[in-house]
């Protein structure tokens, strides 16, 4: 073996085990390995693998998060929605897991000259659909939407799915930065009806992230906290603005938003109340 490949295999090597040495661990006792042909040291490839007295079971390793992997999930997978959707996997079920699936589905779609586009829209692998399917799952899955989002429409076309993507992706993002203690209690969250009524409403976007974190912080939002989540430069004026487009949407509901000692708030209305 020449030099240069020795090299190529010894620094293939090494990838296995940086990832498991760096990363969360893979679920159900995952654990990353290296294949690399004996012939060609130069195609190196990472792959994620389940052992046990019955199974084998391997996907390979998607970079650069190390995190995500193709093909199915295990039989012994417990940390998704079974059965899964989209043949991209998490591989395992920490937050850091679920936030790169997410990235690599976004990146996917980020990119416009992909063969993702030239494909149908429930294609296994790159469908936007499928996307969204899986997303949908995992968001009710891990806590960060309701059950009756999986019912909905399904979107149009690229771009609604691609902003369905990115609303999810905020849900997760800010379900995981609640405190574990908000739901501990076994008490009803107050604002599951909110919650459930920007779902029916098929809120996007800055509208449905600035309602999940109301709902999060339990109708109470500092305007500095969704400045810098949405890297508003005039955090009052930006909330003032979406508030109003809130309150056109919602307040029929019964619900209505605004503003008090530099806080959004949320607040329960009659159907004629307050803009």
């Amino acid at each position: 073996m020449s030099e240069e490949a020795e090299l190529l295999r010894i620094t293939h090597l090494d990838t296995a085990a940086y990832l498991s040495a760096t990363l969360p661990s893979p679920g159900a006792g995952g654990r990353y390995i290296n294949s690399t042909p004996e012939e060609d040291c130069s195609n190196r490839r990472t792959f994620c693998v389940w052992e046990t007295d019955s199974e084998f079971h391997r996907v390979e390793v998607c970079f650069p998060s190390g995190l995500v992997g193709q093909g199915p999930p295990p039989p012994s997978c417990d940390w998704l929605p079974l059965p899964w959707q989209s043949n991209f996997i998490p591989l395992g079920g920490s937050g850091a897991h679920y936030l790169a699936w997410f990235d690599l589905a976004q990146n996917l779609f980020d990119l416009p000259d992909h063969a993702c586009r030239a494909l149908k829209e429930d294609d296994p692998t790159y469908g936007y659909r499928t996307f969204v399917r899986a997303a949908r799952l995992l968001a009710v899955h891990v806590g960060a939407v309701t059950a009756a989002l999986a019912g909905n429409r399904l979107p149009a076309n690229r771009d609604e799915a691609f902003a369905e993507l990115l609303t999810h992706r905020d849900a997760l993002a800010m379900h995981l930065s609640r405190p574990a203690t908000n739901n501990s209690s076994g008490k009803a969250d107050p604002f599951s009806e909110l919650r459930s009524l920007g779902e029916r409403l098929r809120l996007k976007g800055k509208e449905a992230a600035a309602v999940l974190a109301l709902c999060d912080g339990n109708g109470s939002v500092a305007l500095s906290d969704l400045g810098v989540r949405f890297e508003w430069d005039f955090p009052a004026g930006n909330w003032n603005s979406l508030r109003k487009r809130l309150n056109d949407k919602m307040r029929k509901h019964g619900w209505y938003f605004e503003t008090l000692n530099n806080n959004a708030l949320a607040r329960r209305s009659s159907a004629t109340g307050r803009k």
